[in-house]
């Protein structure tokens, strides 16, 4: 992709990759981490500046890539500049500030990007999957999803707008295959595409995806970061941890196209309720700062600011209002009832506010009966 942009604009670049010969005289070379990584992070050149895409990925690598080279500039371009934990990348050793340098409401108001109608019309019941590293574990989840998850409610979601170039996000390779194979049952070419997958034949289903040889492209996590398509709708089977894998996701759909007005984003994972956040939203991402991470300014903002509601009628995820600027439904007091799948194939309408509560009561819970055993193997009164 950043080969493709040099040519465009006529920059002339080398390329420093395995034995692939390289353009020694170009002022600009193209490099991935990994390349440099397996070099010692030698470029064989002193670079004057070092321009990093995705940013948050690799750390841990650009350190000490930045180490190697500490006079050299350095900018890191991202869509969510928060690291893998969604911690902050501003400390010693990483990058010294964070500059927005245009917001979602300017990029909505200049057309650059799509707006985004979200479709939440359930999410799977995620209880006793574990969560390690910041996200759920891959098998665990990929059980909770099998169990709960119909083709009938997904093809139902997706039929209205199956004019559309799709992209799905899946919670295992193995369920997406399953996916291809649904597809192809009610006349639709959709293909899986992973890391096994190799260059040529990854340039060949993106060459027949943009010219509508294909609908759809399935993907684990291939497709979730930089990458560019004509995909203007996006079903979410993969409940996201991260706040960030959530937006980047999403931003596959957003490229600005003449067939379209708007993007469309089935969310079945329920990653709008879990981070109360729409994404044609400002994200805060100066709030995350010192210790904190993305997870606490979520918690926070979900006490703050008013909660997304739901649409009874078509499901559409939106802010607080009486009529639904998707189909005109007007309701006086509008929620965002969750509906959540069960393993028994029923499902279950939730209140969040109701969950809060609960969850709020378990913490005091959990306090009192720490306080109280404290005591009770102490030995002598204690006062709290």
């Amino acid at each position: 992709q950043m080969k493709a942009e040099m040519r465009r604009f006529g920059i002339e670049y080398g390329v420093i990759q395995g034995s692939t010969p390289t353009n020694y005289q170009a002022q600009v070379q193209v490099a991935s981490i990994q390349t440099l990584r397996s070099r010692g992070y030698d470029c064989w050149c002193k670079p004057n500046l070092i321009i990093i895409d995705e940013a948050h990925k690799e750390p841990a690598a650009y350190t000490k890539l930045f180490e190697q080279y500490p006079d050299s500039k350095v900018i890191g371009l991202t869509a969510t500049p928060v690291g893998p934990s969604g911690s902050s990348m501003i400390h010693k050793g990483l990058y010294d500030s964070l500059v927005i340098g245009t917001k979602n409401r300017d990029l909505l108001e200049q057309k650059r990007v799509l707006p985004v109608t979200v479709k939440c019309p359930s999410e799977p019941n995620m209880e006793g999957v574990k969560v390690t590293k910041h996200e759920y574990v891959k098998d665990d989840l990929t059980k909770a999803i099998e169990r709960c998850t119909a083709w009938g409610d997904i093809f139902k979601e997706w039929s209205k707008f199956s004019d559309r170039p799709t992209i799905v996000f899946v919670p295992k390779l193995a369920y997406g295959e399953w996916l291809v194979d649904r597809f192809a049952d009610m006349g639709h070419d959709f293909r899986v595409i992973d890391y096994r997958t190799s260059k040529e034949d990854r340039e060949d289903l993106f060459r027949k995806f943009d010219s509508g040889e294909i609908k759809g492209l399935i993907s684990y996590d291939v497709l979730r970061e930089g990458f560019d398509c004509r995909a203007s709708c996006g079903i979410d089977l993969q409940p996201s941890q991260q706040l960030r894998s959530f937006i980047q996701k999403c931003g596959r759909v957003r490229r600005q196209r003449e067939e379209f007005d708007d993007a469309v984003w089935i969310d079945m994972a329920g990653n709008v309720y879990r981070h109360n956040f729409h994404p044609d939203e400002d994200i805060p991402w100066h709030d995350v700062q010192g210790t904190d991470t993305t997870a606490d300014i979520v918690s926070k903002y979900r006490e703050s600011k008013p909660a997304l509601v739901l649409c009874p009628s078509c499901n559409t995820a939106r802010k607080p209002s009486r009529k639904c600027p998707s189909c005109g439904v007007t309701k006086e007091d509008p929620k965002f009832l969750r509906k959540i799948r069960m393993g028994d194939g029923k499902l279950v309408t939730v209140d969040p506010t109701n969950v809060r509560k609960k969850r709020k009561e378990s913490e005091d819970q959990k306090a009192w009966d720490g306080c109280r055993y404290r005591a009770m193997y102490c030995g002598r009164p204690m006062r709290f």
